[in-house]
């Protein structure tokens, strides 16, 4: 039945469109023929895409040409002037053209005398920038996947990077089910078993022994292989290092042993989501050997910029009651980065330990029935806390007793009910990483006060004093897209520096200025004589002078009857090719 076939192509082909639109038509790089059905709008086309919204054009394209050297005769002919090379991709450039018609019209140009092979428009699109994984059970991580009011911004991290594996996060914990098939073996660095001397960080089977594995989950799961959920750091390396014994006990040399070997094995952040309490050091225990072990990480690890070292500010009284942190407890150094934690409201944890020293919160259950926990990884099979898709607790003196919650799978390979400061810490050493994965070079303490300092000050910003603290929250609950954005473009950078968040600039971070490309920074005006020399005030920002010529070897000129002639011999000469309409 061809004929009806024809007909509906025919009816799509010939169905109207608005007034105002053009056809514009390029080719692609495999010779097909591409028609843009735009609209002129103020200085651009925008092609109205049903499903995608606007795609714009500019005067700009970008071209990669067949020989080493730009066609200028070719150039020149079409009006084109260079802006730039295409970084140090071979033979590619951003040109640019007198308008946008002009710019579709001189990639297919270019096309047709073989002089490039590829010529596009430089397309601005609202594709979704944000990576977000198809794992099943990320969906079930509020902390990642949430809304602005519960998660901490990683998929827009996650733009710039989803970790680098020279950057390892260490989890100093009960160890590690290294056969997880959602920690990729290939990112495995230096694994230790500080009791056994081996390279073997397995955990005992207990569900309180899965702990470490839970940690490791939350910083360092795959994303996008289709397993379980993500860590927030999916590309970072890691490595597992156990120190407890069974059933949860840890003694001073293992936690010394474990941490020395972390820092000198290269680990850039290492994650404790544990603690030595102070009533505990009031009876007697000194922490002072774990304490230079810290030290030790901070001035010797990484090549001497140090090494992030993060503490679970601890869960309070046993009783769900948040108690002060200590002066002599380990989240008290200045060294490390203290981590309390707050539930999908961003409001502190019932039982997050507080106090002057505490640098952030990051999420995890609230501490109240009936709200949600944190999905992670789970010692596999029966061993750990998920037994055949129960949830199970290690009760002292019981061994492990069923909780009478469910677990999101049968094959017990995951946990939904992973809890306390002990993974809010996991959380925010995830962030750490990604920080360092964008700029290595930065110092221990750089990293935390780039945590602290982008931070958001949730619940309320009132809560928080003048220097931006507040004991229960710290400086508020990490931010993985603005920490990132800060390493990666630095703070109050000058104009035309990139930038992604308005912390970046000086003055403002544009995503769509009138001219040029975004996101970057520009200077904010509201005279001429706010902007710089040669440059001009244009819709409340400072942007270059623009210079027009004739296009015939006139020399530049910023007097007016010099504009005037050139803009003139462009119209003529645009006339002449029929790039304007009688």
């Amino acid at each position: 039945m061809p004929a009806p076939l024809f007909i509906g192509f025919a009816l799509i082909l010939m169905a109207p469109f608005a007034a105002t639109a053009e056809e514009l038509h390029y080719f692609r790089a495999d010779g097909r023929m591409a028609t843009l059905r735009a609209v002129p709008e103020g200085r651009l086309y925008v092609v109205h895409a049903p499903g995608f919204g606007p795609i714009s054009i500019g005067r700009r394209l970008l071209v990669r040409t067949r020989r080493d050297a730009l066609p200028m005769e070719t150039l020149a002919e079409l009006s084109l002037a260079v802006v730039r090379p295409l970084g140090s991709l071979p033979r590619a450039w951003l040109l640019e053209a007198p308008d946008p018609r002009a710019a579709v019209a001189a990639c297919r140009e270019l096309f047709i005398r073989g002089e490039a092979e590829w010529a596009v428009p430089d397309f601005r699109m609202p594709v979704s920038l944000h990576f977000r994984p198809d794992d099943p059970l990320y969906p079930t991580q509020w902390h990642l996947s949430g809304d602005a009011a519960a998660a901490i911004a990683v998929e827009a991290a996650w733009d710039l990077s989803r970790g680098e594996p020279s950057v390892v996060v260490a989890v100093v914990d009960t160890g590690v089910d290294a056969a997880h098939p959602d920690l990729d073996p290939a990112r495995l660095s230096h694994p230790r078993n500080v009791l056994s001397r081996s390279d073997d960080p397995s955990p005992s089977p207990l569900s309180i022994d899965s702990h470490g594995t839970a940690c490791m989950g939350l910083i360092a799961a795959g994303a996008g292989n289709a397993e379980g959920g993500s860590g927030v750091c999916p590309g970072c390396g890691w490595m597992p290092v156990r120190v407890f014994e069974d059933g949860g006990y840890m003694n001073h040399a293992a936690l010394v042993e474990g941490i020395v070997w972390a820092a000198d094995h290269g680990a850039s952040v290492i994650s404790n989501s544990w603690g030595i309490g102070q009533e505990l050091i009031d009876q007697g225990v000194d922490v002072a050997p774990v304490k230079d072990a810290v030290r030790h990480a901070v001035t010797s690890g990484r090549g001497g910029k140090g090494c992030v070292v993060l503490f679970a500010a601890g869960n309070g009284d046993g009783n769900l009651n948040a108690q002060p942190i200590g002066p002599d407890e380990l989240p008290a150094m200045e060294e490390t980065v203290a981590v309390g934690g707050c539930d999908e409201s961003g409001t502190v944890a019932r039982y997050s330990d507080f106090g002057p020293c505490l640098s952030v919160v990051a999420p995890t259950w609230s501490g109240n029935a009936g709200t949600p926990k944190i999905t992670t990884l789970d010692t596999l099979g029966d061993r750990g806390a998920n037994k055949a898709g129960a949830h199970y607790r290690t009760e002292t003196g019981q061994g492990d007793v069923p909780s009478g919650e469910d677990e999101p799978d049968a094959a017990g390979n995951y946990t939904r009910h992973f809890t306390g400061t002990s993974a809010a810490t996991p959380v925010a050493a995830g962030v750490a990483a990604l920080v360092l994965s964008v700029n290595p070079a930065l110092t221990w303490r750089e990293v935390k006060d780039i945590l602290q300092a982008t931070a958001d000050k949730v619940p309320d910003p009132s809560l928080y004093g003048p220097d931006g603290h507040d004991d229960h929250y710290g400086y508020g609950r990490v931010n993985a897209q603005r920490a990132v954005a800060i390493a990666r473009f630095g703070r109050s950078m000058p104009a035309g520096s990139p930038c992604l968040i308005p912390e970046n600039c000086a003055g403002d971070c544009l995503d769509k200025p009138l001219r040029g490309t975004g996101p970057a920074c520009f200077t904010p005006c509201a005279l001429p004589a706010d902007c710089p020399e040669r440059e001009v005030c244009e819709a409340g920002h400072c942007y270059p002078e623009v210079t027009l010529t004739g296009g015939c070897g006139c020399a530049p000129s910023s007097r007016s009857d010099g504009v005037l002639v050139s803009l003139v011999g462009v119209l003529v000469a645009m006339r002449r090719r029929g790039m304007l309409r009688p």
